[in-house]
């Protein structure tokens, strides 16, 4: 190959490369705003599931009572699903309100560390 040729294959891949470097720059505030509202939606989901297993606690416990079977295996089965339900289901709710703060009061914040985890 000669100069002439390698000067302009040089520059035509750094036009490439710089147009690809503003594509990135354009598209990173709509990644960014995914990102967020990805984030928001998974710790809403996450809260609304631990209420479920709340929930299901409570539905367990009112089922080991209702039973009457008092002394019986399955009244303590009963009770023991329901302090799994509720214990599992608070630590949930805990855990996913304490992202969704995150992600609601400080974004930019959630997006470095989304993106660190991911360049790991």
């Amino acid at each position: 190959m000669t100069d002439d040729v390698k000067t302009a294959m040089a520059q035509e891949l750094l036009a490439w490369m710089k147009n690809a470097g503003e594509f990135v720059g354009d598209q990173a505030p709509a990644l960014a705003q995914e990102l967020v509202a990805y984030g928001m939606a998974a710790a809403i989901g996450g809260v609304i599931l631990g209420f479920a297993l709340c929930g299901l606690g409570y539905v367990s416990a009112k089922v080991a009572k209702f039973e009457g079977n008092e002394g019986e295996v399955g009244e303590f089965f009963g009770w023991l699903g329901s302090g799994c339900g509720w214990v599992f289901g608070l630590i949930m709710v805990t855990g996913q309100s304490a992202a969704l703060m995150k992600v609601y009061l400080a974004p930019k914040i959630y997006v470095l560390e989304t993106l660190a985890d991911l360049v790991k």
